[in-house]
């Protein structure tokens, strides 16, 4: 995981379910052991009411700006289109 900053805004694609939300970091946890370092966030989500999750448990991609993740979202919408119209063209030689 990387290293963030408390008051970063992470820009996040969920994998288990389509849309970006994005999330602040509002706690660092460090704790150290025996076995080394581990570095935990607490991240608050920009939805009404919603409650403080960590960072690890969301299954997503991460980025640090609106533009990268508006970019990787035109990028899975353009690789969508191209596999349905792939898949229809197919449908075309088949059938016609």
């Amino acid at each position: 995981m990387s290293k963030y900053e408390v008051g970063t805004i992470l820009w996040i694609i969920h994998k288990d379910r389509p849309g970006l939300v994005a999330y602040r970091i509002i706690e660092e946890i460090t704790k150290k052991t025996l076995e080394g370092e581990k570095i935990q966030y607490i991240v608050q989500p920009a939805i009404p009411k919603a409650k403080p999750v960590q960072l690890e448990s969301i299954k997503g991609r991460i980025f640090l700006s609106a533009e990268e993740a508006k970019n990787a979202l035109v990028e899975n919408a353009s690789k969508a289109i191209d596999a349905i119209v792939e898949k229809t063209q197919n449908l075309i030689n088949r059938v016609f």
